[in-house]
């Protein structure tokens, strides 16, 4: 009885958790945090469940140490969360430059605005703001404060990811207004509750990794288990786009002086890259492909910007929705002409741009607001607003101009003449097709460069990482190879299974192919590891800050897990192929920017690398859970007589699926936490019930079921174990997608 209540509270826990994330996008944050999330009756319902843990743990009977310490260190971290909920003081302090308070300003459980006193004054001494070398995007934000306890005084820095602590009081840089000249910074004083959730932390984490090695445990069990060393089939289908290509030739520079022009340096997206970096994000967003008719996206570029009357009438523009093709009577590749029509009043989306009255936001204006975006891009490359090639140094930082920008009278007259009148050189040396001197003037122009900006521009080694990234098209190749390797390995699996052969009575044949498929998984991840690294060298930071990054980690897992236990469970190498296509194909074909840009002040902590690489393990091991899960059920399906072939299939697929869920569950628990922790750090609250947060929780206890009750209650039902997982993967899915693209929060990618 005591049992069917807890799954209740459980379940019931979930559904509200869930619910809240829902209730918070339409009703705001501060309305889920009072009604929900710090309301009696929802810690109440943790309390009644720490409880029959503790009741539950008493009373087991196996008084197994581990399992025992695993599920204790819960309780712990529950405990310290309700004292911080409890005691915790927190609030925001607001400093004027020279000006010593001790007062700042907090929030209580009922969302109430109070004014507290701290032991201590604090003075704001300097704010400062630094930028990443040569660019206008922010690195870090520093508060230089000074605090005074009576006699006593101390000097500080507070900046992101740099805490200042004093008297058992935490201070984090919080923000900054350049209006008024007051640095916010966030007061925390918890001295009891961090230390025991942190304890709670420690013993979670030694518990977990006890779980996995444990000699008796249920990992090496299932290890052990003869079943996992049998072969099983999925269908699993999955179409490859088919491409085009066309050889229409268009009026551009050569192809090796666009290739130097794509070598010039430029301000772009905050960061310094070439402009080749620049050309491929244009043609790619505008026309939807890496080259148009042939051309090179740097000739592209370079006819918009030397060939603008011819290229005003070139189809390159393109419009995806049917729908505002059909408004607007437009094909599916516009020129630009076509959109400016002045015996109709001129630029024809203009009158569905502005004004905006928040009605705006239906499908079509959206349509409408991206093909917007499209031709805006291609107004600023043909007006030269994007074009910031020209680095001057000045008062000490380097300072980039575009070539029709108004340039400050306090530039020295060379540079001022050099910078006007270096791109009109080129029109001219374009105009008479002297390719010799317009690559001379190129090279003057990087000479510029270097001799303005020498020590902020990016190295060699990082110019030609950029320049290889940009060349291969990684992800584009490799879901459709995957995608096609993982297919083929479905029809040597389904034939090889209809011949009834085993893995020792394969013949030569087959046993090529498979060692083949293992070479070229091995390619593959090597190609996939050179993409992300070329990445991190490109960045500076370690390939985990946005979606499109995510889905490649996610991939490169998936294959890693493969390459580590195919030789035990073969079938995962099918899986692998399929599964990371299918991740690569995600990245491709959905809404996520694979620009590469500098991370915000507050990412760049070496915690983020730790807390996402972990967590995107955990999810490339559940994938390959839903995989089992699906094969299992299809192979139901397609012969609903039982047979005990069947039976026996079904059966290694759960044993293979709990091998996978139990280190994905500790990769879980491992990357919860330690965001928690990096949360603890750079924003004072180890736990905010953020939307991303509180999915990624739901997700853990969705999957903490089954070890619980499938592999020990009920391995006679291993078709409602795979049922249960099917639908369980769909809570990976929300904290991922539906989290990014429908929720919102402070941890979204879209």
């Amino acid at each position: 009885m005591m049992k069917i209540f807890f799954l209740f509270l459980y379940a019931l826990v979930i559904v509200i958790m869930g619910a809240a994330t829902i209730i918070e996008k339409y009703n705001g944050t501060d309305f889920v945090s009072q009604h929900i999330y710090t309301s009696w009756w929802f810690i109440a319902l943790w309390a009644v469940l720490g409880v029959l843990s503790g009741v539950a743990l008493v009373k087991n009977k196996r008084k197994n140490v581990v399992i025992i310490t695993l599920h204790g260190s819960f309780l712990v971290i529950l405990l310290g969360a309700f004292i911080t909920h409890c005691f915790a003081q927190k609030g925001v302090i607001y400093l004027e430059k020279g000006k010593a308070t001790n007062v700042f300003e907090s929030v209580n459980n009922h969302q109430e605005q109070q004014k507290c006193v701290l032991p201590f004054y604090i003075t704001l001494n300097k704010f400062e703001t630094s930028f990443h070398e040569g660019t206008d995007s922010e690195n870090d934000y520093t508060s230089y404060i000074t605090i005074t306890d009576g006699d006593k005084t101390q000097s500080m820095q507070v900046s992101m990811n740099h805490i200042a602590q004093y008297k058992g009081v935490r201070l984090y840089q919080t923000g900054y207004s350049e209006v008024s000249n007051v640095s916010a910074l966030t007061v925390n004083s918890d001295p009891y509750g961090i230390a025991i959730t942190y304890v709670g932390y420690g013993i979670l984490f030694v518990s977990l990794i006890a779980m996995l090695v444990r000699r008796n445990g249920m990992f090496r069990a299932l290890l052990r288990n003869p079943l996992l060393k049998k072969n099983l089939f999925v269908i699993f289908l999955l179409l490859c786009p088919t491409l085009s290509l066309s050889t229409k030739a268009q009026n551009t520079i050569p192809k090796d002086c666009a290739k130097q022009l794509g070598e010039v340096l430029v301000l772009y997206n905050g960061r310094i890259c070439p402009l080749q970096t620049l050309a491929l994000d244009l043609t790619k967003k505008v026309y939807g492909a890496r080259s148009y008719h042939g051309l090179t996206a740097e000739q592209v570029l370079a006819g918009l910007i030397f060939y603008d009357e011819k290229w005003r009438g070139e189809p390159f523009i393109h419009v995806k929705k049917q729908e505002i093709r059909t408004k607007f009577f437009l094909p599916e590749y516009c020129t630009m002409n076509e959109f400016f029509n002045y015996d109709q009043g001129g630029y024809i989306l203009g009158p569905y741009l502005q004004p905006d009255d928040g009605t705006r936001k239906d499908a079509l204006h959206q349509q409408i607001n991206d093909v917007d975006e499209k031709i805006m891009l291609v107004m600023q490359v043909r007006q030269g607003n994007l074009l910031k090639v020209f680095p001057v140094a000045m008062n000490g930082k380097i300072k980039w101009f575009s070539p029709t920008e108004e340039l400050p009278k306090s530039l020295s007259p060379n540079i001022k003449e050099y910078i006007s009148q270096a791109f009109d050189l080129l029109f001219q040396y374009t105009k008479e097709s002297n390719w010799g001197a317009f690559r001379h003037e190129l090279n003057k122009m990087m000479a510029f460069q270097r001799t303005q900006a020498a020590r902020v521009l990016p190295t060699d080694t990082t110019i030609e990482a950029e320049k290889i990234y940009n060349m291969v098209p990684f992800a584009t190749i490799l879901f459709m190879v995957n995608l096609t390797l993982g297919l083929c390995a479905l029809v040597l699996l389904i034939v090889r299974l209809t011949k009834n052969y085993s893995l020792k009575e394969l013949p030569r044949g087959f046993k090529v192919v498979d060692s083949v498929l293992s070479v070229l998984l091995f390619v593959s991840f090597v190609a996939l590891t050179l993409c992300l690294t070329l990445r991190w060298i490109v960045s500076g930071t370690v390939p985990m800050s946005n979606g499109y990054e995510t889905m490649l980690i996610v991939a490169w897992f998936v294959m890693l897990v493969a390459l580590i236990t195919y030789r035990k469970v073969n079938i995962v190498k099918m899986f692998a192929f399929l599964l990371s296509g299918f991740f690569l194909l995600v990245s491709h074909i959905a809404q996520m920017d694979p620009q590469i840009t500098h991370v915000m002040p507050v990412l760049n902590s070496p915690l983020l690398a730790i807390h996402v690489s972990i967590i995107m393990m955990g999810y490339a091991l559940l994938a390959f859970t839903f995989v089992c899960s699906l094969t299992s059920l299809v192979l139901y399906l397609l012969h609903r007589q039982s047979t005990d072939v069947q039976q026996q299939n079904i059966k290694a697929l759960q044993m293979l699926s709990m091998l996978f869920l139990l280190p994905a569950l500790v990769a879980l628990c491992y990357g919860i936490f330690i965001g928690a922790i990096w949360a603890n750090i750079s924003w004072g609250q180890y736990w905010s019930w953020d939307p991303k947060e509180t999915w990624a929780l739901i997700t853990l206890m969705v999957y903490a079921v089954p070890v619980h009750f499938f592999y020990s209650k009920h391995q006679h039902a291993p078709l409602f174990y795979h049922i249960y997982m099917l639908l369980a993967f769909s809570t990976v899915l929300m904290t991922y997608f539906g989290v990014n693209y429908f929720l919102g929060g402070m941890h979204s990618y879209a």
